[in-house]
């Protein structure tokens, strides 16, 4: 039978890019494993250069917390809309989830939608978060001990995710439209220069930004 593997990862562009090993790793672990990604729908587009995803499941995040914030919906409906949007991933029945944002609301999400094996943040019974898998439980202490991490986020993810392989470099697939599009941009006018320079701003450390 065809293994399942759900992958929450509501974080930032870079977040996802890093998952390519662990995507690899699951296939070496479970050949022909099905793995769908619950995303932000702001970064939907980058993950659709991911390889080895069946389905991308976008939500619109940022609107829960504004609607919950200003009360521009009472807590009954925001959960029903919630229930009614995850009702499908419930219903595949999951052999793993792989919890990639490690806050209480995504803890709540992994355990609603449920797994046998629940990898990072899942719900407490007392409403909390728990964390079991030790790579995942790293994880969220390196952030508070940087000076002392000595692994690359690449291999927390995949390690905490699946387990140990074969080497699997980061790649995403562009596609021909992409890449017209990006030709088109970057061609610039005859009185302007022909130079580039790109800066991706995003980080969680503000002194890097």
């Amino acid at each position: 039978m065809t293994r399942q593997v759900l992958i929450i990862n509501v974080t930032r562009m870079g977040d996802l890019v890093q998952m390519g090993t662990l995507l690899a790793r699951l296939q070496e672990e479970w050949p022909g494993v099905e793995v769908d990604l619950v995303v932000d729908r702001r970064f939907a587009a980058v993950a659709s250069l991911l390889t080895a995803l069946r389905e991308i499941i976008p939500f619109d995040f940022h609107a829960v917390i504004d609607d919950s914030r200003v009360a521009a919906k009472s807590a009954v409906t925001l959960y029903r809309d919630m229930a009614m949007w995850a009702a499908p991933m419930v219903a595949r029945r999951y052999d793993r989830i792989i919890n990639l944002t490690f806050n209480q609301p995504s803890a709540l999400l992994s355990s609603y939608i449920g797994a046998p094996d629940i990898r990072g943040a899942r719900a407490a019974w007392d409403g909390g978060s728990v964390i079991e898998n030790g790579w995942m439980g790293y994880f969220t202490d390196m952030h508070r001990f940087r000076a002392l991490n000595r692994f690359n986020l690449v291999d927390v993810y995949a390690l905490g995710g699946s387990r140990p392989g074969a080497f699997a470099p980061l790649s995403v697939t562009v596609t021909p439209e992409a890449r017209e599009w990006a030709k088109r941009f970057l061609t610039a006018p005859a009185n302007a220069p022909a130079e580039w320079i790109a800066v991706q701003a995003g980080a969680s450390d503000v002194m890097k930004a």
